[in-house]
């Protein structure tokens, strides 16, 4: 009697496990006004004045791994079309796992390695190329992560140029940059309000959390009348494991149920569960509906997200490298779990379109476009 129950036990376990982890993205997914996306037609590519790819998290590119290569292969040869009238935003976690440690650190090798894969895509490109860092680039947000984002952005200067790095210093920024006529980008170090270690604060011309706030809203106001394109690397909104999103078989177990939740009830700034990430998060929704053009990108998730509140746009573009686990829906406009990046287009109407590629098995596919404003 005992066996029989305890295989019911485990038979209901398994399909709970199996239709609950159907609930992940792995095809992509579309929201109810998103579902006939292929039938919106943008203007012509005649007509486009500017275009800005977007990219987080490529850098874990090891080598002698080949997983990597279709996505950012992909990526070259669109910007390669693209010509210079484009802009490459990389959204941070651009040297994966601690970022850029010092130059007897056994790490440093590997790590210019995967550098080098963007650097080498970067230099090719005709237009214009930012880096943005990600939690990974500040040491993995641990100790010493102020000196490891400096390293990384002397680094990148010295083979790019000037300016290439945005915020610079460590500082949580914003700064502006206009990448085109009625295009303006505010750029943003998440990880700055996220790091319990040591940062920079007078260095930067603030007093306190606030004030990067207030300086955000300030830079937002004066560049009202343009569409605002805000970079970061944390989003605001997610279906994925920094969401608290997970397949449902992390649940099956004691022991294995035990990093879900622990990440879902706060454990890590990384996740929106945690009170820092819920402040800064919290900031940026109230910020953004003030705004009539508004669009915030974003990495840290590995996959591929288009969500729509109050107005404002918001983009997870995340899975330069890698994918994991995403859900569906959740007021989402789009989500897939899968390798790509995203492009914006600006076309001389100002209207401006998304378009979401990713490598398929013989050629690139687009799985959904929309347009934004």
């Amino acid at each position: 009697m005992k066996t029989k129950f305890v295989r019911i036990i485990l038979l209901f376990s398994l399909a709970g496990i199996l239709l609950l982890a159907s609930c992940a993205a792995k095809k992509p997914w579309y929201g109810k006004a998103s579902k006939n996306w292929a039938e919106a037609i943008p203007p012509g590519d005649e007509q486009v004045a500017h275009t800005v790819f977007l990219v987080g998290d490529a850098g874990d590119a090891k080598h002698g791994t080949e997983s990597v290569v279709p996505s950012l292969n992909l990526l070259q040869k669109e910007l390669e079309a693209a010509g210079a009238n484009s802009t490459l935003v990389w959204l941070g976690d651009n040297i994966y796992p601690i970022g850029l440690p010092p130059e007897d650190h056994p790490g440093r090798a590997e790590a210019e390695y995967r550098i080098g894969v963007e650097l080498e895509i970067s230099k090719k490109f005709q237009g214009k190329t930012y880096f943005i860092p990600g939690n990974h680039d500040w040491n993995l947000s641990q100790p010493g992560g102020w000196d490891a984002v400096k390293r990384e952005e002397a680094y990148l200067e010295k083979a790019l140029g000037p300016d290439v790095f945005v915020p610079n210093d460590g500082c949580p920024g914003p700064t502006v940059v206009r990448l085109a006529p009625g295009l303006t980008m505010v750029a943003l170090d998440s990880e700055w309000p996220l790091h319990k270690h040591e940062k920079p604060l007078e260095e930067c011309g603030i007093h306190d959390e606030e004030g990067f706030y207030f300086a955000l809203q300030d830079s937002l106001n004066e560049h009202s009348d343009d569409i605002l394109l805000v970079t970061a690397h944390h989003p605001a909104f997610t279906n994925g494991n920094h969401g608290g999103q997970y397949p449902w078989g992390f649940y099956a177990g004691i022991i294995t149920s035990i990093y879900p939740l622990g990440r879902k009830l706060g454990a890590s700034p990384q996740d929106q569960s945690h009170p820092l990430y819920k402040r800064y998060s919290n900031w940026l929704k109230s910020i953004f509906p003030d705004y009539e053009r508004l669009v915030f990108a974003a990495g840290h998730e590995h996959s591929l997200q288009h969500w729509k509140k109050e107005g404002t746009q918001y983009l997870v573009s995340g899975a330069g490298c890698k994918d994991s686990y995403c859900s569906k829906g959740r007021g989402s406009e789009f989500s897939h779990q899968h390798t790509g990046f995203m492009k914006l287009k600006m076309y001389q109407n100002q209207e401006l379109w998304v378009e979401v590629w990713e490598p398929g098995e013989t050629e690139a596919i687009m799985v959904y476009r929309a347009k934004l404003y």
